[in-house]
């Protein structure tokens, strides 16, 4: 299993920091010292496979099902920062309808923590259809740039190392 944090020895911060400066989370991290996207080694991950669904007071959220979890091996750069990306989906007849991306670049802890997402329209749907699949893609990535916030991982030597989806169902009767 992974562990990510956005603090660690793999880079340097100035001694005066932005947060004392110009307030919180405005200092971009520099790349990480030493990322080297050829050295590669093995890491294992948990990846979801499964949506889970809630209602709430403004329609039914999606999330990803932290018991669905599944274990991943990735081959990643010495001292690259993993992340992810994920784009939710559902099928409304023969239209497909896309929310999001709702990631554009988040720590892979993210995938099984993360709150739920509103999905607009779902159970309209779901009412005219009886059942719709809802499907999450994303993308596993390693970059040099270290997690933070507001965090643009496409700018540094960013590259996909796996893809995948997790899935679920939503049913007239939840």
């Amino acid at each position: 299993m992974l562990v990510f944090s956005s603090c660690d020895d793999r880079h340097e911060v100035p001694s005066s920091t932005a947060a004392e400066d110009h307030g919180p989370f405005s200092e971009v991290l520099p790349p990480i010292k030493g990322a080297d996207p050829h050295k590669r080694h093995e890491e294992h991950v948990s990846i979801p496979t499964r949506l889970v669904f809630s209602p709430s007071e403004h329609g039914p959220r999606v999330g990803f099902d932290s018991t669905s979890a599944r274990s991943v091996r990735l081959l990643v750069g010495e001292k690259m920062e993993v992340g992810c990306d994920w784009t939710i989906s559902y099928f409304d007849g023969d239209a497909t309808r896309s929310v999001g991306p709702i990631s554009s670049g988040a720590s892979l802890s993210s995938l099984l923590d993360v709150g739920l997402n509103y999905l607009p329209d779902l159970d309209k749907a779901v009412a005219r259809l009886g059942a719709v699949r809802v499907v999450a893609d994303f993308v596993v990535f390693e970059t040099d740039i270290p997690s933070q916030h507001g965090w643009e991982p496409k700018s540094g030597q960013y590259r996909e190392i796996w893809r995948g989806q997790a899935v679920g169902e939503r049913h007239r009767d939840m």
